[in-house]
């Protein structure tokens, strides 16, 4: 085998790089928008509650079908995925944090770390908070939407969604088996309770 066809081959078997993208801006604010997700992500101290991380200053890029789905489903949201060095034991690895910020400031409301960990902020569970649905459909849908996201960040896939008995599930699966759970309570006013993230034991997480 030649040198060139050697390095064919490996370059075949090894995954491609995860591709980013500089710190987008939005457009008419973008000066204060990116001070405020900067200094969140450098300052904020939930964030290193139980990890010790740093913000390298790049997010990773969604593909175009989920962000539009997640613009569709989440119209007062934006999200992002930041890249993050995180110490734990040598050497520093690089792992993925989900960044729910507000649509009309940059605000950063919410976070939740990626698929392996899905650790969520404690305001996590408010994102769904009192917002009215239309349909089945619709609320299935957005949850499946969110899943879609966490489990981007990971080699997961979504799984069966169900609404029976006013709670919506949504499995997450590792392999072909549930990895986490996303729950959430819905009234009969139509209105949707505070969203929760289970174990594959039923435990909650955060």
């Amino acid at each position: 085998m030649t040198a060139i066809a050697f390095l064919l081959l490996v370059l075949s078997v090894v995954p491609a790089t995860t591709q980013t993208m500089p710190l987008p801006l939005m457009s008419g604010q973008d000066q204060e928008w990116q001070s405020k997700v900067t200094e969140f992500l450098e300052t904020n101290q939930e964030l290193r509650k139980y990890y010790n991380c740093r913000f390298t200053g790049e997010f990773r890029s969604l593909p175009e079908n989920l962000q539009a789905e997640l613009e569709h489903a989440f119209p007062k949201y934006k999200f992002f995925i930041a890249n993050m060095e995180v110490y734990l034991d040598p050497p520093t690895k690089k792992h993925d944090l989900i960044l729910v910020t507000d649509a009309e400031s940059g605000t950063v409301v919410s976070f939740v770390w990626f698929f392996s960990w899905t650790m969520p902020s404690a305001s996590f569970e408010q994102i769904l908070l009192g917002d009215k649905v239309k349909s089945k459909e619709e609320t299935l849908n957005r949850v499946k939407s969110l899943a879609e996201l966490i489990v981007y960040t990971g080699n997961g896939k979504v799984g069966k969604a169900t609404l029976q008995k006013g709670k919506i599930t949504v499995e997450m699966l590792n392999g072909e088996e549930v990895f986490r759970i996303l729950e959430v309570k819905i009234d009969k006013e139509s209105r949707l309770g505070r969203l929760t993230i289970r174990r594959q034991d039923g435990r909650k997480i955060g």
